[in-house]
């Protein structure tokens, strides 16, 4: 299969010959910025732009060949080598030979194979609830896992609001577990969380949202989707507001959700987001981050 390389900053695309039918293959890229756009546009509708970013030996680049081996046969795939770093994996948008399309995610180092494995478990406990895709294969040695799965129709999510369609997909996520929590020693409600609760893990279709990329799900304090939408899109979108102010911003909403949980006051969850997101934030050694967050302490 030909490939054709779209470089960016950050990584690399690679792409085969996409015809109108396969188009869906140009999803595992989307532009940020007039000039990503611009530059998208041309290397998707000028055959002599992609001649000159042939790929001559993608082997040389990333696993192609066994990647080509794991997936289905004779099938049509297009390839993001990811960011690198720790957490860095090939993620893969692809169809058979049949025309079902599909989603894959291939690992190799060590934390990366932790997210994809815990994602492949998540999987399998939503199994048949709707709210994730299924998963059609999974292979793991020590030196690799890869992950594929159904793949998820839809549009982008746009809506950078907490609108009550989010809050009610928190709900319904909210009200499954991923284990047991009725101990003495828990003070506040758990529940499952997507984990990175935001528009770019979002797909819209017939008005419904539908959630991708599970890799962060774990059972965490109830409301922690919910903050991280607001705080995400805080920090991205209007980073000279405080993430208190956003917080207050979206009062409506969150009363809405934590009262489905018999909840009133709901400032102990806040709390408990913000110390797992300072956490995180130091262990990533992001000041920036770790400031907003313990901002929402004090709220």
């Amino acid at each position: 299969m030909k490939l054709y390389r779209f470089k960016t900053f950050r990584t690399s695309y690679y792409f085969p010959q996409i015809g109108k039918g396969d188009r869906f293959l140009y999803g595992v890229y989307f532009p940020f910025g007039r000039m990503a756009k611009c530059y998208w546009w041309l290397f998707r509708h000028c055959s002599l732009l992609r001649k000159f970013n042939e790929a001559k030996n993608p082997d040389l680049v990333f696993p192609y060949s066994h990647l080509m081996e794991l997936l289905p046969n004779n099938c049509k795939a297009s390839f993001n080598l990811g960011t690198p770093g720790p957490e860095q994996k090939i993620s893969m948008l692809g169809t058979d030979a049949e025309g079902n399309r599909f989603f894959a995610k291939y690992s190799e180092k060590p934390k990366a194979m932790s997210l994809t494995r815990n994602e492949w478990q998540t999987l399998n406990n939503l199994k048949g609830t709707g709210l994730a895709p299924s998963v059609f294969d999974w292979k793991e040695d020590g030196n690799f896992c890869f992950l594929r799965t159904a793949y998820v129709e839809g549009t982008t999510f746009k809506q950078l609001g907490l609108g009550k369609d989010v809050v009610d997909l928190a709900i319904k996520i909210s009200q499954r577990h991923l284990f047991d929590n009725k101990t003495a020693e828990v003070k506040l409600q758990t529940s499952l969380s997507h984990g990175d609760f935001t528009p770019w893990n979002m797909l819209v279709k017939n008005g419904e949202i539908r959630l991708i990329d599970w890799e962060m799900a774990d059972e965490r304090e109830l409301g922690y989707d919910l903050f991280t939408f607001i705080t995400q899109i805080n920090m991205l979108f209007s980073s000279d507001k405080s993430a208190n102010d956003a917080i207050s911003e979206n009062k409506a909403m969150l009363d809405l959700y934590f009262q489905s949980f018999g909840i009133n006051d709901w400032r102990p969850y806040l709390v408990a987001f913000s110390e797992r997101r300072m956490k995180y934030a130091n262990d990533k050694d992001d000041k920036l981050l770790a400031d907003r967050m313990k901002q929402l302490k004090f709220y």
